[in-house]
């Protein structure tokens, strides 16, 4: 991923405004201060289109990331960049971009009205329908969230992502066996959705711990650096007494780079268990070293290495 960013860092400073309006909008999925001053100074850039390109991916970064100064800079680019979004205001891809990017600043009622007004242009546009019913599941109307799934449904009804979708909204509202359906037919649609593994598994382990291995594994072999998937797959294995297996897949999971702040807690807990004090020691200094990690939780690790090398 290191490798992937500092070739859109270099991109951004091609002369070709094309390359680096292009490198400007794939910085959107890496977030650290060189990226984020990079974009900075693309906001300042003499082409309009890189400007905004630039617009769109720091409207996705996390407000406390920025100092006062840095936010209002890029709040000063903000209404330009609505007005290139809306550039034509009589297409329903226009008000979906638009809602798309409310959605990425939080200002989630704005993505609604957005939303709903690509569905007013184009009635068979279904992305659309499937962010409207995200936005509104935020805003806690899951009477209309699924009502957008479900007219994206009977549009798409194989189609993965609304599938996916409509299985997430279905458990959290409790309909379990209805859920599972739907996650399932995504997983069939899409046999790469790691997303639909992993949530089937949750759900079959309240009634069926043999299945709920099978999605957790299968959501593992698709995406074995994901910290939540080891961490599931090592505790389902944990508790059916395949202590080593846990233990392999916990460490592999820490080698990987894995800041999931969990697996070590899991995995130095194993060891403490096992009377393996050096080992779990050892995992509670990694885990205080990881970036971002809650101060209780640092409290909480400087305190059982002290409690333990007494």
């Amino acid at each position: 991923i290191r490798d992937e960013a500092s070739y859109f860092l270099k991109a951004l400073q091609d002369e070709s405004p094309l390359i680096r309006s292009s490198a400007a909008d794939a910085l959107e999925l890496y977030v650290n201060e060189e990226i984020k001053q990079s974009l900075l100074q693309a906001l300042n850039d003499s082409v309009l289109l890189v400007r905004n390109k630039a617009s769109g991916s720091l409207s996705s970064f996390p407000r406390e990331i920025f100092t006062q100064a840095e936010w209002q800079q890029v709040e000063n680019r903000f209404n330009e960049y609505e007005d290139f979004l809306l550039a034509y205001p009589d297409t329903w891809s226009a008000h979906y971009n638009l809602g798309n990017y409310f959605q990425k600043r939080g200002r989630h009622q704005d993505a609604v009205e957005s939303y709903e007004k690509a569905i007013e242009l184009e009635e068979e546009a279904f992305l659309p329908m499937v962010n409207a019913s995200i936005a509104y599941n935020i805003l806690g109307n899951n009477v209309k969230a699924e009502e957008k799934l479900l007219q994206a449904y009977n549009l798409e009804p194989d189609n993965p992502t609304i599938n996916l979708n409509y299985g997430l909204l279905l458990a959290e509202k409790q309909r379990i066996e209805e859920a599972k359906k739907y996650l399932l037919q995504a997983l069939n649609s899409d046999s790469t959705l790691s997303q639909a593994a992993y949530n089937l598994a949750i759900l079959y382990a309240l009634t069926n711990l043999q299945m709920a291995e099978e999605y957790i594994s299968k959501a593992y072999e698709l995406d074995p650096e994901n910290g939540k998937y080891g961490y599931t797959y090592a505790y389902y294995a944990f508790q059916n007494g395949r202590y080593q297996e846990a233990i392999t897949l916990l460490n592999n999971l820490i080698k990987s780079g894995s800041d999931y702040v969990d697996a070590y807690l899991f995995l130095a807990n194993i060891y403490e268990q096992r009377n393996n004090i050096a080992a779990a020691i050892s995992i509670y200094e990694q885990a205080a070293k990881l970036q971002n990690i809650p101060p209780a939780y640092q409290e909480s690790i400087q305190m059982r290495i002290r409690q333990l090398k007494n």
